[in-house]
């Protein structure tokens, strides 16, 4: 049993080196596989796992660990990673069929759910954190960067002379992308360089990592007024404004570092309808203002200009 989920965990590593699977994904299967490790028996034959053996591991992994339950959705990934080491050892022909898992009950918060729903509420929260927490949520809230890019953002990101950033995404892969940085995350740059009272080198990070976060958030939440909140709840905001002011285009999910197809899949509430009604009108203007196809010659190629030649 251990042996297909070594297998999984070097078919996932070859993947990370071909650039198929981000690093992030590895390192939650590594996770999966640890868990995995602690319930199954070692010296447990794949061929006998059958049903209720596998609804047995998801009734071990829903209890959870010190009294802590995990969430339904979390036990799905867990039981997909050891379902696809279940598949690839099939497919080898190292098993003569494949068990049946078990259906996970239970769906993911939305991100309409779980979000901050004005400037007021985002102002009520900010006043219930401390000086040195306030930068991360407001790079959270401006940037919409992941909790991992967070921590990694040095000083060098962010220009204050012309006012430009730069944000990665290092769980997808995707090329940095460079923009004019917002007004309200320029105070709060600035504020923290009148906080540190010294000039940051390039290279420094601009916040320390924030262990416990998500329980602090929460109190910070339940102090302000508003309902418990998770660092992630703070990306779904930056991304639900940012769809609601713009709409679902190309440049918005590019700057989540996501596909459009995942945007319309989970920023949908935050799709305003005067915006789909001007979409056939701005495509038409984009349409319009496309330079005029340069004619072909006789040899049905566009005639090229030499150089020196009017």
């Amino acid at each position: 049993m251990y042996v297909l989920l070594e297998r999984q965990l070097e078919h996932i590593d070859r993947q990370v080196e071909a650039g198929a699977r981000s690093p992030a994904t590895r390192n939650m299967q590594r996770d999966h596989v640890a868990r995995l490790r602690r319930l199954l028996p070692p010296n447990l034959p794949a061929a006998h796992v059958d049903h209720v053996r596998l609804q047995l591991l998801a009734d071990r992994l829903t209890a959870g660990t010190r009294g802590r339950p995990i969430k339904p959705w979390s036990v799905a990934k867990i039981l997909s990673t050891l379902h696809q080491a279940f598949w690839r050892a099939h497919r080898r022909g190292e098993l003569a069929r494949m068990p049946i898992f078990p259906l996970m009950s239970g769906t993911r918060p939305r991100p309409a759910e779980r979000i901050l729903r004005t400037y007021e509420e985002l102002r009520r929260l900010l006043e219930q954190l401390r000086p040195f927490r306030v930068l991360y949520v407001v790079l959270k809230i401006w940037t919409a960067m992941r909790d991992a890019d967070i921590v990694r953002a040095v000083w060098g990101d962010f220009d204050l002379v012309r006012l430009r950033m730069v944000i990665r995404s290092t769980k997808t892969r995707r090329p940095p992308v460079e923009m004019t940085m917002p007004r309200p995350l320029v105070e709060a740059l600035r504020a923290e360089l009148r906080r540190l009272r010294r000039k940051p080198s390039p290279l420094d990070p601009v916040v320390r990592p924030w262990p416990g976060r998500s329980l602090d958030l929460a109190r910070a939440c339940i102090r302000a007024g508003l309902p418990p909140l998770r660092s992630t709840d703070l990306r779904h905001t930056s991304l639900s404004w940012l769809t609601r002011e713009i709409g679902i285009t190309p440049a918005t999910a590019r700057f989540g570092g996501h596909s459009q197809a995942v945007q319309e899949r989970f920023y949908v509430h935050a799709r305003r309808p005067e915006l789909d009604r001007l979409a056939p009108e701005l495509a038409s203007i984009v349409k319009e203002r496309r330079r005029t196809p340069t004619p072909a010659n006789d040899n049905g190629r566009a005639p090229t200009r030499r150089r020196g030649v009017a």
